[in-house]
C-alpha cells in the first residue's frame, strides 16, 4: 500500500468521523428542544393560578428548588423567579428538587 492510498483512507476515514459528528449534534439540539418542550408542558401542568388556591409549595424558578410558603428562602424570591405549586408532586414532576424546609 502506497502513502497516498493511505492518505485517501485517513482522509475518508476523517470525513466519516466528521459527518457522525455534526449527526450526533444535530440530534443533541433535537432532544434539547424535546426536553424544553416536556418541560413548558409540565410547567403548565403543575401551575395553578394563585387566586384559586391555597398556596402549598413555592418554587424558584433559578434554583428549581421548591419551598414552604413560610420558609425565609420561599420569601426572599424574586416576583419574577417564583412559581406557585398545588402540590409537592406537580413540583417534583416539572423538575424542581426540595428544599431542607421540606424534611
Amino acid at each position: 500500500m502506497n502513502i497516498n492510498n493511505i492518505d485517501n483512507k485517513l482522509r475518508n476515514s476523517f470525513h466519516f468521523v466528521q459527518n457522525d459528528i455534526i449527526a450526533l449534534e444535530n440530534k443533541q439540539h433535537e432532544l434539547l428542544d424535546r426536553i424544553e418542550r416536556v418541560e413548558r408542558f409540565l410547567m403548565r401542568q403543575a401551575v395553578q393560578p394563585v387566586r384559586k388556591q391555597v398556596i402549598e409549595y413555592v418554587g424558584n424558578r433559578e434554583t428549581r428548588e421548591i419551598h414552604k410558603p413560610d420558609c425565609i428562602l420561599a420569601r426572599g424570591i424574586d416576583q419574577r423567579s417564583q412559581i406557585v405549586f398545588a402540590s409537592k408532586h406537580n413540583a417534583l414532576q416539572a423538575g424542581f428538587s426540595e428544599c431542607v424546609c421540606l424534611y
